[in-house]
């Protein structure tokens, strides 16, 4: 019974590890796909701009407001482009981390796997003698 018992301890920290590894995979895809959703949308954005405003020339103007708008406008960009490039980074920081918690959950699955199918084997033949449907 003892011996049941440590194993049962076993099974259930297993699962913890298991379920908080799944939970941390969720949350790393989560932040790779909307890194590359602002990406894209960016870069989008960017690109259709460039297209409708061909001739537009970003020299002054010499009226104030209206360069100081253009300014305005220049900075914007330039802190939009850096949020990009650093979106793709923390996407390329992120992306062999979700791979190794995707390798260490699979890995988790066939521990479990090799643990859990010969216990549930022995446990069945032993109910009433019957021998498992799985072989």
């Amino acid at each position: 019974m003892q011996k049941l018992k440590e194993i049962d301890n076993k099974i259930s920290q297993k699962n913890i590890d298991l379920e908080s590894l799944i939970s941390e995979t969720y949350t790393k895809i989560a932040e790779l796909e909307r890194a590359e959703y602002n990406y894209d949308a960016n870069k989008g954005a960017l690109s259709i701009f460039e297209k409708e405003n061909t001739n537009i020339i970003f020299d002054k103007t010499g009226d104030k407001p209206i360069d100081d708008l253009i300014e305005e406008y220049k900075r914007q960009f330039d802190r939009f482009d850096k949020e990009t490039k650093q979106q793709y980074k923390q996407r390329d920081k992120l992306k062999p981390e979700y791979e190794n918690l995707l390798q260490k959950i699979n890995t988790a699955y066939k521990e479990a796997e090799v643990f859990f199918v010969p216990l549930f084997k022995k446990f069945a033949k032993n109910l009433k003698g019957v021998s498992p449907l799985m072989d």
